[in-house]
């Protein structure tokens, strides 16, 4: 049973092409007003709006650069163990950790 509140739209081929193209000419309009807005601007006037002032150009320019940092006793330890392991690994086959066991044998009856 259908809905009171609800209503379906169909479109037929004619129709989606329209959407189609009226989407398109939008695009292209949108497109051609920012070639426009941008045709008045000089090149003067663009280094204006795009240059921030940069404080890695400050420290360069004063010639003192900030102290060197170096890494804590216990920081590089995961990079340490992952070297350690690697080299571990290339000389030991690797076991599976869920290997199963191996079956035990079982006695085979004898005829008497």
């Amino acid at each position: 049973m259908s809905e009171p509140g609800f209503r379906e739209i169909q479109l037929n081929t004619k129709q989606v092409v329209f959407l189609f193209i009226a989407g398109l000419a939008v695009l292209v309009g949108i497109f051609l007003l920012g070639v426009q807005a941008g045709r008045g601007v000089s090149p003067e006037r663009a280094g204006e709006t795009v240059q921030a002032p940069d404080p890695a150009a400050d420290v360069t320019a004063s010639g003192a650069m900030p102290p060197a940092t170096s890494p804590k006793p216990d920081e590089l330890k995961y990079h340490d163990e992952l070297q350690k392991g690697a080299a571990k690994g290339a000389t030991a086959p690797p076991t599976p950790p869920d290997a199963p066991p191996e079956p035990a044998a079982k006695p085979t009856p004898t005829a008497a």
